[in-house]
């Protein structure tokens, strides 16, 4: 570019690294300072609002409110009046799997089990270091590699196939199992329902009450 040579640099953010966004390395021979352009420093990024958010740690579930209504286990409760079920589901939980789980299970490491006509409120949040989703897919293997059409009307998160981050804020989701059946609860980010971020949901008929096992 006028009469200088350029180099530009193209780099990702890496699963394991702390610096998690994209950036361009540019660099320029001949200029001062061994040709390398030097980028802002701490304090003019700092000087920025919203640059990045604190973390979220894979404890963060326990910032959200006690689950109502009569409780099975650590992440579902149940209202049989309202014949509501509330799921809290919590992707890469203590990097089980390295990452690829759901509330520290995977490859169908625990089913869900709902009545017939009942109403799933799940919350979706994520502790991993790379980004998840979450949809109800029919239970049929091998699973697809980018699954993105959810079985249930409703069952599905945003950004599905790019996933949410441990920064986002969790995913809320309402839908109702109006036929019997067996499901998966999967992850939609291409290749992560393959590596076995994947668990059970079983709809019955007979079904007197909610299970989590």
């Amino acid at each position: 570019l006028d009469g200088k040579q350029y180099i530009a640099v193209a780099a990702g953010g890496s699963r394991y690294g702390d610096l998690k966004g994209n950036a361009i390395l540019l660099f320029a021979l001949g200029s001062p300072g061994g040709g390398a352009v030097r980028p802002p420093s701490p304090a003019s990024t700092a000087a920025r609002p919203n640059v990045e958010a604190p973390p979220r740690t894979a404890g963060a579930y326990a910032e959200f409110s006690p689950l109502p209504g009569t409780r099975v286990g650590e992440f579902m409760s149940y209202d049989s009046t309202s014949r509501v079920v509330h799921l809290r589901m919590i992707g890469g939980m203590g990097g089980v799997q390295g990452g690829m789980s759901f509330n520290g299970k995977h490859d169908g490491g625990v089913t869900v089990s709902v009545p017939v006509g009942w109403s799933v409120q799940l919350q979706f949040s994520n502790a991993d270091k790379v980004p998840h989703s979450v949809l109800v897919i029919r239970d049929s293997l091998p699973l697809p590699p980018a699954p993105a059409t959810p079985a249930i009307p409703g069952a599905i998160g945003t950004r599905v196939a790019s996933g949410i981050t441990a920064r986002d804020a969790a995913d809320q989701l309402r839908f109702t199992v109006r036929e019997p059946g067996r499901y998966l609860i999967a992850c939609g980010v291409p290749g992560h329902a393959a590596s076995g971020m994947w668990i059970r949901l079983v709809v019955e008929g007979g079904l007197a009450r909610p299970g989590y096992r």
